[in-house]
């Protein structure tokens, strides 16, 4: 008659508790050491699963389009004729020579229309990167214009299409 809980084998090992024969041939940590690496890759995918499914369950209702990088600009008082004037003489050409090597593939500038308060955004100036070229000289440009405005963010934005 097969006993519950706990034995002893021969060699002086705890057998696993059970009434199974096929279990009782085999020391407990045997059992627990062949069993922990399966536990261990089952954790593992799990883990991947639940930090990959937000991603994987949102691209089912957009698909990823370019990156842009967006300035949003103050324009201090008095001075917005002479930073779209220098928009136009200096940025234009620049950016239109990164668009024609290949750095940019398209830029935009907006104009708010509404205003929250007198701390709020002007201008945005929007480029479409394909590689971060050019950017050295972007910045000498920028940094020469601060008589005229106050940088109010610089961001990195992924556009997105909705299907």
């Amino acid at each position: 008659m097969l006993r519950r809980g706990k034995r002893r084998s021969a060699k002086g090992g705890e057998l696993t508790s059970g009434t199974d024969p096929t279990q009782q041939d085999f020391p407990a940590d045997i059992l627990s050491n062949h069993r922990q690496p399966a536990v261990t890759i089952a954790s593992g995918l799990a883990i991947a699963f639940l930090l990959l499914s937000p991603a994987v369950l949102a691209q089912e209702h957009y698909s990823e389009g370019p990156v842009w990088r967006v300035q949003l600009v103050r324009v201090k008082p008095t001075h917005m004729d002479e930073y779209l004037t220098s928009l136009q003489q200096v940025s234009k050409p620049l950016l239109e020579e990164e668009k024609r090597e290949g750095m940019i593939l398209d830029y935009k500038f907006f104009f708010k229309e509404t205003k929250n308060g007198p701390q709020d955004w002007d201008v945005c100036l929007a480029v479409q990167d394909k590689i971060m070229g050019g950017k050295q000289k972007a910045q000498q440009v920028g940094d020469s214009r601060e008589e005229y405005r106050e940088l109010i963010s610089d961001e990195l934005m992924q556009e997105i299409l909705l299907k």
